[in-house]
């Protein structure tokens, strides 16, 4: 039996959003928790979850719609654990619908170690980044892993200078701070 996914609610007083981007398409496999839509509010850009895994049977919003909470946004036929395995070679060849986030250690390890009173305190593992928006939407567009950046700001908050640093290969820094 299919499942039907719908727009959760957004917050407080949002009663609708527009479509940004659809992430998925008729056919592919998602896993629990992987985002299958972008859209937009009044206040901020979302990006939506996929509560249960398996393959999707079809897409009923496109980019550009505005959508209530409540709607059904596109149905998911529930998989099993045999299921699985048997849709992940399918998967394997659509690439382009989800491109993998590029690796980029190389940069962490070449930059110097900012003074011990000026170090931002490390994530931890599962945590969620303390970025804006906006710095998510350019982090995406730039394919940089948002988790793989370091901050430059003493709170640990991600600019989106930290971003396209990153993107080029170096390492930001905050103003006044000597690498």
């Amino acid at each position: 039996m299919a499942f039907e996914f719908k727009l959760p609610e957004l917050g407080e007083n949002v009663s609708s959003a527009t479509v940004s981007k659809v992430l998925v398409a008729v056919g592919d496999t998602v896993t629990a928790n992987q985002t299958v839509l972008e859209v937009e509010t009044d206040k901020a850009l979302a990006e939506i979850p996929c509560p249960v895994a398996g393959v999707v049977k079809e897409v009923r919003v496109n980019a550009g719609e505005s959508v209530k909470a409540g709607t059904v946004v596109m149905l998911i036929e529930e998989s099993d654990a045999a299921a699985a395995p048997a849709a992940k070679p399918e998967a394997a060849g659509v690439t382009p619908e989800t491109p993998p986030a590029p690796p980029k250690p190389p940069a962490a390890s070449v930059r110097a170690a900012p003074p011990p009173s000026a170090a931002p305190k490390p994530r931890a593992a599962g945590a969620p980044v303390p970025a804006s928006p906006s710095v998510r939407r350019l982090a995406r567009e730039l394919g940089v892993d948002l988790n793989a950046v370091p901050a430059a700001d003493p709170t640990g908050r991600i600019t989106a200078h930290d971003v396209t640093a990153f993107a080029q290969g170096k390492t930001a820094t905050a103003p006044g701070i000597e690498p």
